[in-house]
């Protein structure tokens, strides 16, 4: 979104026209990484700019653009709460309480520190992540991959994680572990990376095994593709030592943010490589992971996908924070939030009953979600134009016996982790508008609570 705020305000009286024409002059598909992002994030600014319209005369652009994105996202955030579906509420259809095995949790907290640790750099290669309630495994860092100057090859760390032998609890069969993480945005061209949100086709890259029409979020599968014989190098040895070892080797991806999404879809790949079928199992765990596939990959392999118990079976779970902006940003969800924010501005906000907004940008996607006789005051939201990877576990916090408060945990009183398991058809329902609780340390707040016991009302 910075980045995309960055170029359609740069010049505010630029039309949304001359951007799309600027971005249409080169070809739509390009052999180099760099210039398909740079075109796709181009497009996706011109969309922006398009949706919001003359609400970008009523923007503040005095100050610096960090101060003008905290003013615009906290509008946003303050418009879209006076929205039923803003946010989760208790007891409805195709959500329940995530039942998460201890074992579960602990690879989830492994998943969360590694994916924390790709963004220090640091040299250290042992116990550097104890602090996370991982102080009972031991963490083997072998690899860590420099990311490119034009943000296609992302920061890429390769861990090997095992259980103290004197643990308490060292029988998890999910371990000793392979962490593949991939590092989140932090560099400007990271956001031009994020914005090529152009769907291509992935079966090139991920196999056919989920059909031939499935198809990526184009600046994350160049970078995937992009780091995809480091991972193979990686995979390769682990798996080599493994087998010398009798045992099959057992790889997770991970990673937070964009970081995640490219994560996911190595892992797409790697699952279902012939030649890793009798020698190794995948998992994948996400935080706060952007969508990037056009298919809602809930259940893939013949084990499912995002298994809860205490087998050898493979886990794939996308955890995402309440109200996380980050985690619903494809296409059409940027361009309809950008049409709420311009609606606010106009101080013309449609009641539930009305139509939904219509933006004049070039983006196809299915008709918007009907309101199914509701008379509840949602935002009508498009059909998402890609899905996430894996279950989808959401992460609210509330305060005890708060049925479906919005309380983000600043509010006085004991507050307490729900995790809810949450359809993909629920997940793109929802208008989450809020970027703090995309933060670090937000994510490890819950990964903490989870690896504790601390949720949905349990305690250890």
């Amino acid at each position: 979104m910075k980045r995309l705020l960055r170029i359609a305000t740069g010049r505010p009286d630029a039309s949304a026209s001359a951007l799309r024409a600027a971005a249409a002059a080169a070809p739509t598909v390009s052999g180099v990484a760099f210039v398909d992002n740079s075109q796709g994030a181009s497009q996706a600014a011109a969309e922006l700019s398009a949706a919001l319209g003359t609400a970008l005369d009523q923007i503040d652009f005095e100050g610096t653009l960090d101060e003008t994105l905290r003013r615009f996202v906290h509008r946003l955030d303050e418009v879209a709460s006076e929205y039923d579906n803003s946010r989760l509420r208790d007891g409805g259809a195709g959500q329940a309480p995530w039942e998460c095995t201890q074992h579960t949790a602990q690879l989830v907290s492994i998943a969360w520190a590694c994916a924390l640790d790709t963004y220090s750099m640091t040299t250290t290669t042992t116990g550097v992540l104890a602090e996370a309630d991982t102080a009972a495994y031991r963490f083997e860092r072998d690899w860590v991959g420099a990311p490119s100057v034009g943000g296609t090859v992302k920061t890429l760390t390769s861990t090997v994680v095992s259980p103290l032998a004197d643990a308490v609890d060292n029988d998890n069969a999910l371990l000793p572990v392979l962490v593949i993480a991939v590092r989140g945005t932090v560099t400007k061209v990271d956001h031009m990376v994020n914005a090529n949100g152009r769907p291509v086709d992935a079966a090139a890259f991920v196999g056919t095994h989920y059909g031939t029409e499935l198809r990526a979020h184009a600046g994350f599968l160049n970078s995937a593709d992009a780091l995809d014989d480091t991972a193979l190098a990686r995979i390769s040895s682990y798996v080599r030592a493994q087998k010398a070892r009798g045992a099959k080797a057992h790889v997770l991806f991970a990673g937070h943010s964009a970081g995640g999404a490219v994560a996911s879809l190595l892992y797409l790949r790697y699952r279902g490589r012939q030649e890793f079928e009798s020698t190794a199992r995948f998992s994948c765990i996400t935080f706060g992971a952007p969508p990037a596939v056009s298919l809602p990959l809930t259940a893939v392999g013949s084990s499912g996908c995002g298994t809860d118990g205490d087998s050898n079976d493979p886990i794939c779970l996308s955890l995402i924070n309440e109200f996380d902006l980050v985690s619903r940003a494809d296409t059409p969800y940027v361009v309809s939030v950008a049409g709420l924010f311009r609606a606010a501005q106009q101080n013309s906000l449609p009641r539930s009953e009305d139509k939904p907004v219509v933006l004049d940008v070039v983006v196809e996607v299915e008709q918007e979600h009907e309101n199914e006789g509701s008379d509840e005051k949602t935002w009508p939201l498009p059909r998402a134009l890609f899905h996430h990877v894996g279950h989808v576990i959401v992460l609210a916090m509330r305060l005890e016996g708060d049925g479906d408060g919005d309380n983000d945990g600043g509010g006085a009183g004991a507050v307490g982790l729900r995790a809810v398991r949450v359809d993909h058809g629920v997940l793109e329902r929802l208008l989450f508008c809020r970027v703090a609780v995309h933060r670090r340390a937000c994510y490890a707040e819950r990964a903490r609570l989870l690896a504790r016991g601390e949720f949905n009302g349990l305690k250890v």
